[in-house]
């Protein structure tokens, strides 16, 4: 081969390539990387591979856009609303849209793993052993949004009966695409359809604003900043910064590096913001799920010259980002001094998350794995994956094991390994965390073991009283506790405490009597607002309110709740008068509760329930002869009646 004109430039010639070319492929689908995927997808999609180059190009799409979820996902960067956790989701949804468009009508992309692992797997074997965590995520993540997809065309229906003068606007393209991930080609496509022309250039401009939006609040922000001011301090050719914060509160160090913003500079005067690198420190650098620390960097004569508001890892330098108080240069000596009580609260809930883990695994089974976490002062959130909600008695047992555990006031055991002789031990390593080949073990003796960075305390019995607050779904699959510790719980406890002796006032009731009272109370307050509620109109007014469209009548009676409805179903059922099939609608722009009666075999109310609850944002179902049902859109209830008259006519 002739020598490249300029040496040493990337022209991205990676795995995927270098292998299309070794194999003689087309391009890096159709190498022995991709193979076992591409294959998956064209069971699921039901169609090969080569016949149609639009169905090419999105199961490509697909492929390429599941294994890199598949990997972010393992490396803890799970779907979400903010930063890479964002951008994950919006890759995740762009696969399983080219699904939808392929004709796949159930969740997919969980099922696409194992052809990644059969390719990838040796190599990285982090995406078999997280598997089931994986696969979790993505189940819930597509599920949810396969929901919000629907009521993105509903949205698009409703939207195209209003008036238009030829024109669809852009504005309302984007809506369509950022609130309900609804791509822009499909609504240009059914626009264009509805005999209208669609708005590019509106639709351009509110994706520019969005865009200039998120680049001014941008989570990935720190992250980046993070990442850039690596890259600047590794080539000052500076050493890497000595962490002490595991036995040190405090520490006297030399000032190594300055940056305002992305610049090196030789010093910070008051009231200047940035960030200090020194040789040394006590302040722990966010990661594993516990909180950056904050402090104070001190000057020769004991003033504060640089105030720490979080701590950031530019691995392997440490951040102290704050503002100066005072002048601080390259070169100066400083106390560094980290604010302990935060520090204190912080590793009371480490710990006690190593405890809750444990606990869960023991009370739960070790199918149970934790999928993400926040330890701070306030409280720690363990975020885990699990075939079902835990019930109330196995919450208090999780609790009870826990509390046992404190109380035995055992002292941990810190010790150093390699990963390969942790692992082969079988200490537990935490989803999504990546690990050098020398590790930390965090060893609270016969009760856990874990591979941790983080700050704790020196004995179990210092975490005194533990307490979960809550315990709720995430997605399918996926749930999050809440749970606070040492002085946080005694706060909790006593706001709970409070509050009942508060309630035990307010409802003349002892403790052991609140429930029955409260009871009680909302039977009466039920009855109440029944007498209140609109007065419903009677078997002939509620057939002379019935419209007929197609095969179907249906009247709407705005304000009337679930239970209104069933009332008047009761009312009309017996009746001759009532068509075969009746759909009764009240509620408001928010809610929309429903019921149906059907004389028609072929058309049970259950079914057309379900239909119409879809079309209307929510759900419903029942018998064959009555069913009731709740939605969230009330501008879709035309879109419904249109679905149910489509159905009963036979052209759905």
């Amino acid at each position: 081969l002739a020598p490249l004109p300029q040496s040493n430039i990337d022209v991205g010639l990676g795995l995927e390539r270098i292998t299309a070319v070794a194999q003689g492929a087309a391009n890096n689908f159709e190498t022995e990387i991709f193979g076992p995927l591409l294959a998956s997808i064209q069971e699921i999609a039901g169609t090969d591979y080569g016949k149609d180059e639009d169905a090419d190009v999105r199961m490509r799409r697909i492929a390429d856009h599941a294994r890199a979820v598949f990997f972010c996902i393992a490396d803890g960067a799970s779907p979400g609303r903010e930063g890479r956790a964002y951008v994950v989701r919006k890759i995740l949804r762009r696969a399983v849209r080219d699904g939808i468009t392929l004709g796949v009508r159930e969740p997919f992309l969980a099922s696409l793993l194992p052809a990644v692992i059969e390719s990838m797997g040796p190599v990285y074997p982090e995406l078999e052993e997280q598997a089931p965590g994986i696969q979790a995520i993505l189940q819930g993540e597509e599920e949810q949004f396969r929901e919000v997809f629907q009521e993105g065309i509903a949205r698009l229906r409703s939207l195209l009966k209003e008036p238009r003068d030829g024109f669809f606007p852009g504005a309302l393209g984007f809506e369509l695409h950022d609130t309900y991930g609804f791509p822009v080609d499909i609504t240009q496509v059914v626009v264009e359809e509805a005999g209208l022309r669609f708005d590019h250039d509106g639709y351009q401009a509110a994706m520019d604003e969005q865009r200039a939006r998120a680049r001014s609040d941008s989570a990935i922000a720190g992250e980046v900043f993070s990442a850039s001011a690596a890259g600047v301090l590794q080539s000052g050719g500076l050493e890497a910064t000595e962490f002490l914060g595991w036995d040190e509160d405090e520490a006297s160090a030399v000032v190594l590096c300055v940056l305002r913003g992305e610049e090196q500079v030789r010093s910070l005067e008051a009231g200047e913001s940035g960030a200090v690198v020194l040789d040394k420190t006590p302040f722990y650098a966010e990661g594993g799920g516990q909180v950056g620390d904050q402090g104070s960097l001190m000057g020769s004569k004991g003033e504060i010259l640089f105030m720490v508001s979080d701590t950031q890892s530019a691995h392997p330098f440490v951040l102290h980002l704050g503002d100066a108080s005072g002048t601080l240069e390259v070169g100066q000596e400083v106390l560094a001094k980290i604010s302990t009580p935060p520090r204190r609260a912080t590793e009371i809930h480490h710990t006690a998350t190593h405890l809750l883990h444990s606990a869960m695994r023991e009370v739960l089974g070790d199918g149970v794995r934790q999928a993400g976490s926040l330890v701070s002062p306030e409280k720690l959130r363990f975020d885990y994956t699990t075939e079902r909600a835990p019930t109330s008695e196995e919450r208090e047992c999780i609790e009870g094991v826990v509390q046992s555990e404190v109380l035995k006031a055992s002292s941990l055991a810190i010790s150093f390994s390699t990963l390969k002789a942790a692992r082969a031990a079988g200490v537990i390593s935490l989803f999504g965390e990546k690990y050098e080949d020398d590790v930390r073990v965090v060893d609270v003796p016969g009760f856990s073991q874990e591979l941790c960075g983080g700050t704790h305390v020196v004995n179990t019995g210092a975490i005194g009283l533990f307490m979960i607050l809550s315990d709720r779904s995430l997605a399918a699959g996926v749930r999050r506790m809440e749970a606070v510790a040492g002085p946080a719980a005694l706060s909790a406890w006593r706001e709970d405490r409070a509050c009942l002796e508060d309630l035990e006032t307010k409802l003349k009731a002892p403790r052991d009597q609140l429930s029955p009272r409260v009871e009680e109370l909302m039977r009466k307050s039920k009855e109440a607002s029944r007498s209140e509620n609109v007065l419903l109109p009677g078997p002939k007014e509620i057939l002379s309110a019935l419209k007929v469209v197609g095969g179907l009548s249906w009247a709407r009676f705005p304000g009337v709740d679930a239970e209104g409805l069933r009332a008047m179903g009761d009312l009309l059922r017996g009746n001759p008068e009532v068509p075969l099939v009746a759909l009764l609608v009240g509620g408001d722009a928010s809610s929309v509760p429903f019921s149906i009666l059907s004389t028609r075999a072929d058309f049970p109310a259950g079914r057309l329930a379900k239909e119409f609850g879809e079309a209307v944002g929510g759900g419903g179902g029942g018998r064959p002869d009555f069913a009731q049902g709740q939605g969230v859109h009330g501008n879709a209830v035309e879109n419904g009646v249109e679905v149910l008259s489509a159905a009963l006519a036979g052209t759905a």
